[in-house]
């Protein structure tokens, strides 16, 4: 099982297939997430991750899912196990909404904690979004 923590919305002004594309390609994290340090391929869908800083999870496995208007990403092996999901909707041409849906796994210890902090987690999460558009935005005039 799992617990939502929050969701987060924004626009970019880029077609939906370029926003799933630059999505869907996980390496693409370390142009849009500065947390991130390293990526590495185990599989054609499942990657390790290295943070720097004071994250709580240093290492992590992701697994990348794909389907339709929607991509996950799935995180284990860390402190903190849970999932991001990415629903990509065109708005018009040029116009696409992109809402990111964290999870937390029930088992966490860290659930309880999760929801004190929710509101530094939730703005570092919209910052990298933002990070994100900025990137799908760039990559349309190139």
């Amino acid at each position: 099982m799992e617990v939502k923590l929050f969701t987060n919305e924004i626009t970019i002004n880029s077609n939906s297939n370029h926003v799933k594309d630059i999505i869907v390609n996980i390496e693409n994290l370390l142009k849009w997430n500065h947390e991130i340090s390293d990526i590495s391929s185990i599989d054609n869908n499942q990657f390790i991750i290295l943070r720097r800083g004071a994250a709580l999870n240093k290492q992590e496995i992701v697994s990348v899912y794909s389907n339709n208007d929607i991509v996950s990403y799935v995180f284990t092996t860390g402190t903190v196990e849970y999932r991001v999901d990415w629903l990509i909707s065109q708005v018009k041409l040029n116009t696409t909404r992109v809402s990111q849906t964290l999870y937390l796994k029930e088992k966490n210890a860290f659930l309880p904690i999760a929801q004190l902090i929710k509101p530094i987690t939730q703005n570092a999460f919209r910052d990298n979004l933002s990070a994100l558009r900025i990137l799908c935005e760039q990559g349309e005039f190139i």
